[in-house]
């Protein structure tokens, strides 16, 4: 009879049928609306019947509101029934009084054995009433009151209890925030040796560090078979304590731990659990844990554990290879720490020598850099002009003569006339010009067109050279583009596993620190299984105005924003030690201790002891690098003392990283394919190999230790892996990418043609143009950047462009306005060139949602993603035209959305502007929404999924056009807008009054200034994914919303900016 609507008159007559009844068994009366606690007849009705009964002995009585008085009613009849075995009372409202009174006739009952009581608000006077009865109830054998809110003093309460109840076979706990009091009492009741318990459901609880009590008593319950703890907060504690308990006891086949805070398990914890998983029956749930060791991240189910713990027991191997990322802003010192903990030890000497500036370096180091350039400009140039530059002995000093100005006036015999080679006492920023002939664009002089032409330098490999030069005179030293492999590795010891291997290999990959490359730079620091040594140098820590000041803070929320790290895995380190005056150290080391003390406070103690000081000075070189050396083995052990990989991984590396060297021999693409992987693991005939690779999900975290190392980059975007990421990236992107304005790749607009692409890296591949279209095609699905044809929808007219967001420009107010509504249709500023308008005050309706990030850092990725995923979005919507770095506006018919980003205050604002309500709306009749919701909705899933280790908060923002920068004057005239009939001028505009853009567009124009309005945490639709379910393509067309609420109502709010009360609905929807 479940779910019949029977009502309370139904109820009062199955409750006389039920006292005259003899043979009934069974009887669920489920989702029934009986209702019986409306009143005491009623309530006692169907009670009275349930007390005389002598046959029932199943009954399934769940949310039917029965309420305190019905409970009481229940309970009289519970005491004095003899019959029933099975009571369902979940989601009745029983309340404190309805449930202490019913638990208190399970304490006098002899015959029931199985008790439903979940979600029934018992709270704690209801969970002492459980305890008095569980003390002395010999019958009962299985209980579930789940969700009753004990808290943890209701937890103590009834745990106490446990202690003395020996019959209980089962119990379910579960979602009582019994919290850490809760889970160590519930431990120690476990703790008295309960002989009987075979089943325990206690998640969602957050036990935290109580997890590890928790663990040692599983011990000492010999016939538990089933424990369920997800969702608890356990911490690594607790996590290896309740695995040891699961690979030591016997009878305990089933545990999960999913989505908890476990992130390792040691490698002696994962061998046990390897042997007790052989068995088929043995389930280990460790899912949503960011699991490092193993490495299975969130990934961990029973199987895939299972899976992954049988191949690594088979043959266990102490990692050997990881990577060392070496972060900060430009000219911190990087490449200087690269080449330094690389250096051969009989040069240390002299290594500080070679940190000098540009003017000074001999033919030596000037063949030296040269060859640095083979990243952008081809192995074979680089040779060939490190031979010129060699054969003439070419030095730092002679460097002016090598070029001429392209400026008119610029002279043609060098630079050395209106231009001069700043001294080294000044520092870098080599190259200045004067006020009459600025320093910007140069060209060959006669002396490089003569040395080049006698050294086989054809006249635009000159030019080629020319700029290059002029780059490193422009900074004075050698800067890094993109990320570079250094050459050369570091050999750190580690301790002695048994076995033949006594170093650990650690490779090191220098990031160059512009912002335009952090885009990409977030593809590749995003594996948790990396060293990174964060530099920033000394005189910047006290010195706000040092653009490098902030910067081990920037990058560590940078790293943190990408995902979960080791302990231990992040070393900041300080450098430039000897720029700093010595009347200045002793403060400037004070900044660097107090900054240091406050990240730690922070972030916790996985940041270490100290800072790393890199001194290159020679009477310091030798202790500098001796402490770099064991801080960096230190950081390595803590990364990867857990972390054990089947040999079979290693082995598969040494296929992959075969097939990427023929792959570079040929020029052929970086890519590699499940199928060529799979090909090339049979063709090497290694049994271990073929076994693994025949299993997809052992092979994925084959491949998963692969990117870890740095041997190979997977994606969801891509059906391939890229082989030698950091060197492909390096190579590809310093065609687009620098930061010395000498890209060899022509840009405008953050737009680039193929055919410039295809020049640009001619010397890469043996056939460009059929492969570099296959690069680009790659690069796309990456979100690196977009096909202009497929964001503008031009079909043919459009193929051979492409546009990086992240190199388009800044946005001017002025940009934006010209792209933004007036009066009642969507035409640009009538002052900006565009037509003039329909209906001079027509209304503008502005609605606005704001994304704020609660650490207070948003990555430099973040919006260039979400331009690259605008081209998803219906035709005619977006265009390159009005899109920027910072900014985007989009169109939906009459309505235009501003999406804007404020990486300084860490927010991501839409805002949504219309001549009406009504036009805000878009999409079919059923489904549809406002522009603004169905952004907010595809913004808010893009982050989830994207940026998950990043909280944010939302927000409305006030609708008054004056909080959102737009004056109150006239399109091209600049008089005050009046109120309609009334004349008067119009100074705070409300919801529906006319609003346009001033004629002349000021600073503020786009600014919001006025009060952010916090809306209630969004429940997210589980398992949405926009791109799967046509959220981004069919805009607003059936799919369900998340629903947002204000925290405070807006009647009883003011805005601060306008001083009005706030008008947020558009209709029925928002």
């Amino acid at each position: 009879m479940t779910q019949n609507d029977v009502g309370i008159e139904g109820g009062v007559a199955f409750g006389r049928a039920l006292a005259l009844n003899a043979t009934l068994r069974s009887l669920s009366l489920r989702c029934n609306r009986i209702s019986t606690g409306l009143s005491t007849e009623r309530a006692t009705a169907f009670a009275d019947a349930l007390e005389v009964n002598a046959t029932l002995t199943f009954l399934d009585f769940a949310q039917n509101e029965l309420g305190p008085l019905g409970g009481v009613a229940f309970a009289k009849a519970i005491e004095r029934n003899k019959s029933l075995t099975t009571l369902d009372l979940q989601r009745n409202e029983l309340g404190a009084t309805g449930s202490a009174a019913l638990c208190t006739a399970v304490g006098r009952n002899a015959c029931l054995r199985t008790l439903n009581l979940k979600e029934n608000e018992m709270g704690v006077e209801g969970a002492r009433a459980l305890s008095s009865a569980l003390a002395l109830n010999t019958a009962l054998t299985s209980l579930n009151v789940a969700l009753n809110g004990f808290g943890s003093e209701g937890g103590a309460a009834w745990a106490a209890a446990l202690v003395l109840n020996t019959t209980l076979l089962s119990l379910s706990i579960d979602s009582n925030g019994l919290g850490e009091e809760g889970g160590e009492a519930l431990a120690t009741a476990l703790v008295h040796k309960h002989p009987a318990l075979t089943f325990l459901s206690a998640s969602s609880n957050g036990f935290g560090s109580s997890g590890a009590s928790l663990g040692r008593a599983v011990h000492a319950c010999p016939a538990l078979r089933k424990l369920a703890l997800e969702d608890n907060k356990i911490d690594d504690e607790g996590g290896v304590a309740l695995c040891d308990a699961f690979a030591a006891q016997a009878e305990l086949v089933d545990l999960n731990l999913a989505f908890n805070e476990i992130s390792a398990l040691p490698i002696e914890c994962q061998l046990r659990l390897a042997q007790k998983m052989s068995s088929p029956t043995a389930l280990l749930d460790l899912s949503g844990n960011m699991l490092s060791s193993p490495p299975l991240a969130h990934r961990a189910a029973p199987q895939m554990l299972s899976d992954y713990l049988r191949l690594l027991a088979a043959e266990p191997h102490p990692l050997e290879r990881l990577r060392l990322m070496v972060v900060g802003f430009g000219g911190v010192g990087k490449t200087t720490f690269c080449g330094a903990v690389t250096c051969p030890s009989d040069e240390r000497g002299t290594y500080h020598a070679s940190l000098s500036h540009c003017s000074t370096w001999d033919s030596r180091m000037m063949a030296s850099w040269a060859r640095g350039l083979a990243t952008q400009r081809g192995h074979a140039w680089a040779e060939k002009v490190a031979a010129v530059l060699t054969e003439h002995s070419i030095c730092g000093a002679d460097l002016p003569s090598l070029l001429q100005s392209t400026e008119p006036g610029g002279g043609g015999g060098g630079i050395g006339g209106g231009l001069e080679l700043r001294p080294v006492a000044e520092g870098l920023g080599a190259l200045l010009g004067t006020a009459e002939c600025p320093c910007t664009d140069f060209g060959p002089s006669p002396r490089l067109d003569a040395l080049g032409s006698a050294g086989g330098l054809d006249p635009r490999e000159c030019q080629q050279l020319a700029l290059a030069i002029g780059s490193l005179l422009r900074k004075g030293y050698f800067s890094t583009v993109g990320a570079v492999k250094v050459e050369g590795s570091l050999q750190l010891p580690m301790p002695d596993y048994g076995g033949p291997i006594s170093t650990r290999e650690c490779s090191l990959v220098d990031f160059a620190g512009q912002m335009e490359y952090l885009v990409s730079h977030q593809l590749l620091l995003a594996s948790m299984h990396t060293l990174c040594v964060l530099i920033q140098p000394l005189g910047s820590f006290a010195d706000a105005t040092n653009r490098r000041h902030g910067s081990w803070r920037y990058w560590l929320q940078f790293l943190r924003a990408l995902g979960d790290r080791r302990g231990n895995s992040m070393v900041l380190s300080v450098s430039q030690l000897d720029k700093v005056p010595t009347e200045e150290m002793s403060a400037a080391r004070a900044a660097v201790t107090a900054e240091f003390a406050a990240l730690r406070a922070q972030v916790g103690a996985g940041l270490g002891e100290s800072p790393l000081e890199l001194d290159y000075r020679p009477d310091e070189i030798e202790s500098s690098l001796l402490e770099a050396r064991r801080r960096l083995s230190e950081a390595a052990e803590a990364v990867s003392k857990d972390w054990w990989v089947p040999k079979s991984y290693e082995r598969l590396a040494e296929v992959v990283r075969a097939i990427g060297h023929s792959k570079a021999q040929q020029r052929a693409l970086p890519i590699l394919t499940r199928a060529e992987l799979q090909a090339a693991v049979e063709a090497a005939g290694q049994e271990s190999l073929v076994r693994m690779c025949s299993d997809p999900l052992l092979l994925q975290r084959g491949v998963d230790y692969l990117e870890a190392v740095g041997d190979v980059m997977s994606d969801p975007r891509l059906d391939v892996l890229l082989l030698d990421p950091v060197g492909w990236f390096a190579a590809f992107l310093a065609h687009f990418i620098r930061d010395d304005g000498n890209p060899p790749a022509e840009i405008v607009r953050g737009i680039v043609t193929l055919s410039d692409v295809v020049r640009a890296l001619r010397h890469e591949y043996t056939a460009p143009e059929q492969q570099v279209p296959e690069v680009m095609s790659l690069v796309c699905n990456l979100e690196l950047c977009i096909e202009l044809c497929a964001l503008e929808r031009t079909g043919e007219a459009g193929a051979g462009s492409y546009l990086f967001p992240c190199l388009l420009p800044a946005a001017t107010p002025a940009e934006v306005a010209a792209h933004w509504p007036v009066g009642s249709c969507p035409v640009p500023h009538p002052v900006l060139g565009a037509a003039a308008c329909a209906q001079d005050g027509a209304a503008l309706v502005v609605r606005g949602h704001r994304f704020r990030a609660r650490e207070g850092f948003v990555p430099p990725g973040l919006f260039p993603t979400l331009v690259a995923r605008l081209a998803r979005l219906p035709e005619r919507c977006v265009h390159s035209s009005r899109l920027w770095k910072d900014k985007a506006v989009v169109r939906f018919r009459e309505a235009s959305a501003l999406l804007r980003v404020d990486l300084s205050a860490a927010t991501l604002d839409i805002v949504v502007a219309a001549p009406t309500d009504a036009l805000h709306f878009v999409g079919a009749a059923k489904g549809q929404a406002s522009a603004l919701r169905w952004l907010a909705h595809l913004v808010r899933q893009m982050l989830a999924r994207a940026y998950s280790q990043i909280v944010f908060d939302e927000t409305w923002l006030c609708p008054s056009p004056s909080c959102h920068g737009l004056p109150m004057t006239k399109p091209g005239t600049g008089q005050p807008l009046t109120k309609p009939g009334t004349g008067q001028p119009l100074t705070k505009p409300g919801p529906g009054q006319p609003v346009v853009p001033a004629a002349e567009v000021g600073p503020g124009f786009g600014v919001y200034r006025g009060t952010e309005f916090e809306l209630q945490p969004i429940k997210m639709r589980a398992g949405h994914v926009c791109e799967d379910e046509g959220c981004w393509h069919f805009l607003g067309t059936g799919h369900s919303k998340e629903r947002l609420d204000l925290c405070t109502p807006c009647e009883s709010s003011l805005c601060t900016g306008c001083g009005q009360t706030p008008y947020f609905r558009l209709e029925a929807g928002r």
